[in-house]
């Protein structure tokens, strides 16, 4: 391939999105070349899942489509037309078993990130893909339904684009937005972006005693303007600097700085509910320590403990005589403990982004760009974030073989 002729499709980011539409594109015998800055392929591909790739998530896509935030609509063609039980497939096919590990997170067997991408550039190189690293584009632009593609070395002249170069969360793996730039040049919009499956930051945490404390299916409820705003259920961590864990994660792309978060401690969430019940065991064991009397409740000791110094209460005093404006702060203490947060994680630790390429501007159907013919968005680049669980790979996946489809 000499790089004055016209290619077929560029593909723009080697990573899950990228090499699949490219290796699709390339089966389908068009002229494709892969354009990658970094000096190999996949980098932030090789460190997901702490290096083991989860790939994506068992069940039903039907299942799927709650996982990714108020976008279910959007993504539906692309999940259902490459589904999970595709993605298994195309991998077991070539040699590398898929299998089940915790809670239904899907991992190759050999738990070796390394081995998916080392499928993914075999089966380029089968479909002839010419896969061009360290190459950075400077600018993109398009005119006699052609784009031209303009590198730090040469020109690339193209009949269809398809931008795959993520977000900007893990800014050390080559992920650093400039797929937004792509795509403003051409036309596009690009919402707000910020950092998702991230945790959040509470300058002064009272609670950095607590580190390291999970607690089970806590109800997450969000606050603005002293308005709620939204509610979750999930498992929740305490860290040195605020609070994280898989509950927070799904439900960050919805938080902002200045926000305040609710999180209850023990099943019974219902304030009016769990102070019922507490006033019961403090009429039968009133003469024990209020801490005693709480254990009935398995909340973990350090957590308790900076509990009863949150609500002033003397951890060793009678509960019979817990007085009731301290009982009233108690209570909301472990059914709403309540946060104001001061900003998220960054970019630096954040697993995916909010925001992207706008939804309204690209076919759902085909990944193509509804403003200009011939242009598609695969993956990250979009205003698309899943859950924790292997979601936001399997819609990279699924959005790249879609696009690859309709070139």
């Amino acid at each position: 391939m000499t790089e004055d002729e016209i290619i077929d499709v560029i593909v723009i980011g080697a990573g899950p999105a990228g090499l699949f539409a490219a290796q699709v594109c390339g089966a389908k015998g068009l002229k494709t070349c892969l354009l990658e800055k970094n000096k190999s392929a996949g980098l932030k591909l090789l460190i997901s899942g702490t290096g083991q790739c989860n790939v994506t998530h068992a069940g039903k896509i039907s299942d799927f489509l709650t996982h990714y935030g108020d976008n279910s609509r959007f993504v539906r063609t692309a999940l259902y037309n490459f589904s999970n039980e595709n993605v298994i497939s195309f991998f077991q096919e070539r040699g590398l078993k898929l299998t089940e590990v915790n809670n239904g997170k899907i991992f190759p067997e050999t738990l070796k990130s390394r081995d998916i991408l080392n499928i993914l550039l075999s089966e380029c190189i089968k479909n002839r893909v010419s896969i061009k690293y360290e190459t950075s584009i400077s600018c993109i632009t398009q005119s006699d339904n052609l784009f031209k593609v303009q590198t730090h070395t040469c020109l690339y002249i193209t009949k269809n684009i398809i931008i795959c170069t993520g977000g900007k969360s893990y800014p050390k793996t080559g992920s650093t937005g400039e797929g937004y730039r792509f795509a403003s040049q051409l036309g596009h919009t690009i919402t707000q972006i910020k950092p998702a499956l991230t945790s959040i930051i509470i300058d002064n945490f009272p609670f950095q005693i607590c580190a390291g404390i999970s607690i089970t299916d806590s109800v997450i409820q969000l606050y603005r303007d002293s308005k709620k705003i939204r509610q979750t259920q999930g498992d929740i961590l305490f860290t040195h600097k605020g609070i994280s864990g898989p509950g927070i994660l799904d439900f960050s792309r919805f938080l902002d700085s200045d926000d305040t978060i609710r999180l209850s401690l023990i099943e019974m969430a219902n304030s009016d509910e769990f102070e019922k019940h507490l006033l019961e065991q403090i009429s039968i064991n009133g003469k024990k320590s209020i801490k005693n009397c709480l254990s009935i409740y398995e909340i973990p000791e350090r957590l308790l403990l900076a509990i009863l110094e949150l609500s002033q209460i003397d951890p060793l005093s009678k509960a019979a005589d817990l007085e009731k404006t301290k009982r009233k702060a108690l209570v909301k203490n472990i059914t709403e403990l309540e946060f104001k947060i001061d900003r998220l994680g960054s970019f630096k630790e954040a697993m995916s982004t909010n925001g992207g390429v706008a939804l309204a501007e690209v076919n759902q159907k085909t990944m193509e760009s509804k403003l200009v013919k011939g242009l598609f968005f695969a993956g990250e680049v979009l205003d698309i974030d899943g859950d924790t669980g292997g979601y936001n790979i399997q819609f990279a996946i699924s959005s790249g073989v879609l696009a690859a489809q309709n070139v």
